[in-house]
């Protein structure tokens, strides 16, 4: 492995466990039957987990591809791509608009992943389409990554 990197969105997490919280609170209060509140608690519980999921990004990149997952451990969402394919590479700036997750801009034919908004880099391949990925660390994987 000639790099691995885990970014985490500290602040995200904390703000949806405690949204889950007051929700599975007001939702156990207001219907005051608790089959049914156990249903939405374990709705709610979920929902925390799939989105404070999307607010860790690992990036790893060994002698032939660069992986991006989302996630805890293994992660989800996981991304290869072949470090021969790479033409080009971009420092870019995500603006706090663009939220968290992946996002895919049909349109322009790139592919955006982000836990943070903020220092990114745009990955072009051979084939025209674009990878964008947010990162803390961007000279750090432009100096690995630059096309051979």
């Amino acid at each position: 492995m000639r790099y691995h990197h885990r970014q985490r969105n500290q602040r995200l997490p904390l703000l949806f466990a405690a949204a889950g919280a007051v929700l599975v609170i007001g939702v156990t209060l207001l219907l005051r039957r608790g089959d049914l509140a156990i249903i939405v608690a374990a709705a709610c519980a979920l929902i925390v987990y799939m989105v404070s999921s999307l607010t860790t990004l690992t990036v790893e990149v060994d002698d032939a591809d660069l992986f991006l997952s989302f996630g805890f451990g293994s992660g989800f969402l996981r991304r290869r791509v072949p470090l021969a394919e790479i033409v080009h590479i971009e420092r870019i700036d995500i603006p706090w608009w663009a939220g968290i997750g992946v996002k895919r801009e049909a349109n322009v034919g790139y592919i955006t992943y982000i836990v943070i908004p903020g220092p990114a880099l745009e990955l072009t391949m051979k084939n025209s389409a674009s990878i964008r990925f947010s990162t803390d660390e961007p000279d750090a994987l432009v100096a690995i990554l630059k096309p051979r």
